[in-house]
């Protein structure tokens, strides 16, 4: 059986973005695409961590509009205080490794 709320390749877009962070952040992205005017001013911001935080935040959003909804249409109202807790759950274990 199919998950329905699933998103095939969503995860594959995920990592692209992090990766982007990672490169930035070893400064491997910017040596390479940034040796002529044109690479810089045009390529570079779509490989930059910039974008890649972009690209994160933007998944994040649409991710949590999508659960927001889906809480909607199911029950025709959305629990905020749930949907905290959910997200405190989620959230609280790696913050506090970090």
């Amino acid at each position: 059986m199919q998950n329905l709320n699933y998103i095939k390749g969503f995860h594959a877009i995920r990592a692209i973005s992090v990766i982007l962070v990672v490169l930035t952040h070893m400064d491997i992205s910017d040596a390479m695409l940034t040796q002529t005017d044109f690479m810089e001013r045009r390529v570079f911001p779509m490989f930059s961590g910039e974008f890649g935080v972009r690209m994160f935040f933007c998944l994040s959003g649409f991710l949590i509009t999508r659960i927001l909804l889906n809480e909607w249409k199911i029950r025709g109202r959305i629990g905020l205080r749930n949907f905290f807790v959910r997200r405190a759950i989620r959230l609280v274990p790696p913050l506090i490794i970090f």
